[in-house]
């Protein structure tokens, strides 16, 4: 199988996945509102919770099948742990920019919070940029993920 092709069986998976991003967004975005808008941040937890577990599951299903489109063994590790990496560091960033408010940290130290969640963040788009490369060094057919996005 091709470039060409790959990038329509990746666009054609992350189409149907889209639905679940949607809703993983929107669950993100009601519990930053409650977080940032009501004196009850403890409830904003619970919509995050949950987006992350919709991100997660739906980011496990684009893993996995775009894992099925390479036999490449190294290729389908990089990948997998592209999306685990992600995930993860993700998953960070969200915990610390949450903690300050439910753990009620001083406005002072609520900046360094949200300075190590940046810092995480840009981890995760150095990371993803490297992992992509190792893919693609595993399989000079395998599309790099700014190529199919």
């Amino acid at each position: 199988m091709n470039k060409q092709e790959r990038i329509q069986i990746i666009q054609t998976i992350r189409k149907q996945i889209k639905p679940v991003r949607v809703v993983s967004a929107c669950f993100a975005a009601i519990g930053f509102l409650i977080l940032f808008l009501t004196n009850q941040p403890m409830w904003s937890t619970f919509p995050i919770v949950f987006a992350l577990i919709l991100f997660g599951v739906s980011s496990r299903k684009e893993c996995l099948e775009i894992c099925r489109i390479t036999n490449m063994k190294q290729a389908k590790q990089w990948i997998q742990l592209r999306y685990v990496t992600s995930f993860v560091l993700i998953s960070i960033a969200m915990t610390l920019f949450v903690i300050p408010h439910v753990a009620d940290v001083s406005d002072l130290h609520i900046l360094y919070w949200y300075l190590a969640s940046s810092v995480i963040i840009i981890m995760t788009v150095v990371v993803e940029t490297n992992l992509d490369h190792r893919v693609r060094q595993a399989d000079p057919e395998q599309p790099l993920s700014n190529e199919y996005r």
